[in-house]
């Protein structure tokens, strides 16, 4: 089971994180350190120093400021790191004072997400306790096609609320609001031309988000939107 300790603006978790290194004397933990970086570091590294240091005098510090997970296994910490894209470097001083064995982490193996282990055998769907650290931000550089607000805007016009796969009148949930599940698609799969194209409102389709995901089921190849209607038509 991890464990998660972070103080956004004061020393809410450091008592417990201290508590923590006392009784486990032989546990280990990350630290973020940045978007795709995280050291791992034995529960007595010398970094924390002295595990009497309570909040009561932190004039405003903490040991936990950093974002700190807490493992039973080198293997979890390192399915974590892998889950969330973080690069794990072991910290040196804790290889050298014995508090991390660099050879059992390097063959430890990783788990899946939801491990077997985590599972309810009483229940057929299984409960599962899943963690992991969220909302940190990372820079991404992407390219995307164009598409025409005009052309949209007359494909949802022309729809008149109506999804053309699964045919519900979206304009009549939630007063109104049920529009907002309406997407355009483009018959003509638009990511796989090589070069712009000339579209007009007859290549475009309006559909609910949900049959959209399933008109891309193939990301390769588009379900056409009349095959979709059909079966669709056949289920219900």
């Amino acid at each position: 089971m991890l464990q998660f300790l972070h103080d956004s603006s004061y020393a809410e978790h450091h008592d417990e994180f201290q508590n923590w290194r006392v009784k486990n004397p032989s546990g280990i933990f990350l630290t973020v350190e940045t978007r795709s970086k995280a050291n791992l570091h034995g529960s007595q590294c010398f970094h924390l120093g002295s595990t009497d240091w309570d909040s009561s005098s932190l004039s405003g510090h903490s040991l936990t400021k950093k974002k700190k997970v807490l493992g039973d296994s080198y293997g979890d910490l390192k399915s974590w790191a892998r889950e969330g894209g973080f690069e794990i470097h072991v910290c040196s001083h804790c290889v050298r004072d014995g508090y991390i064995d660099k050879v059992q982490f390097e063959q430890a193996t990783t788990v899946p997400k939801l491990a077997a282990k985590n599972a309810s055998v009483a229940s057929p769907v299984g409960t599962f306790s899943v963690e992991a650290f969220e909302g940190l931000t990372r820079e991404v550089t992407m390219l995307s096609r164009q598409r025409s607000g005009a052309l949209r805007d007359a494909a949802m016009a022309k729809s008149q609320g109506i999804c053309e796969a699964c045919r519900v009148d979206f304009s009549k949930v939630l007063n109104g609001l049920g529009v907002r599940a309406l997407q355009v698609h483009h018959r003509n799969q638009l990511s796989l031309e090589l070069v712009p194209v000339l579209t007009n409102v007859n290549d475009l389709a309006v559909v609910c988000a949900n049959c959209h995901s399933l008109l891309h089921s193939d990301s390769q190849r588009a379900m056409p939107v009349e095959a979709l209607q059909r079966l669709l038509a056949s289920e219900s």
